[in-house]
């Protein structure tokens, strides 16, 4: 990929070269220059571009949490992002009472298979933490075989 290119032609070419690489047709990018992608049709990875910083920002809706349940799955969500072991460099936040897993990724260092690495990483955090909810938020208290149980991702 020409490192010449403008950050924000850089992302789209990153973004085409993904679809190319996913036999899928090119991802197209709306009025806020986000688009997004569905795997497995259930889990949607939203792509974003942040211009001020130069990174491409990857985000998931992880679900809403009830209201009983918050306070232990806040605080495992929290144990998580605690130096990023259990979440490979993403980031969880709540967004108007929703979970988000999120990215950030400097464009200045990707390449096409850096990003494709990246996002497969990211996809692979997604689904272990929706598995992951989705077991806490059938379980009356605390699992500790859950708490206990995180793969290590590596980061390439």
């Amino acid at each position: 990929m020409n490192s010449l290119l403008h950050p924000m032609e850089k992302y789209k070419q990153l973004l085409n070269d993904l679809a190319e690489t996913l036999h899928i047709e090119a991802l197209e990018l709306d009025e806020n220059n986000s688009a997004c992608l569905i795997f497995d049709d259930s889990l949607l990875i939203l792509f974003g571009f942040d211009e001020l910083r130069n990174e491409i920002v990857v985000k998931s809706n992880m679900g809403s949490i009830e209201d009983e349940k918050q306070p232990f799955i806040y605080e495992r969500l929290l144990e998580a992002n605690l130096f990023w072991h259990e979440t490979a460099g993403s980031l969880f936040g709540v967004e108007n009472g929703t979970v988000i897993l999120s990215q950030r990724l400097n464009l200045s260092h990707l390449d096409r298979a850096r990003f494709e690495n990246e996002l497969e990483t990211f996809v692979n955090v997604t689904e272990y933490w929706a598995d992951t909810l989705k077991t806490l938020k059938n379980s009356p208290q605390r699992s500790e075989k859950t708490v206990n149980s995180v793969p290590n991702f590596i980061r390439a």
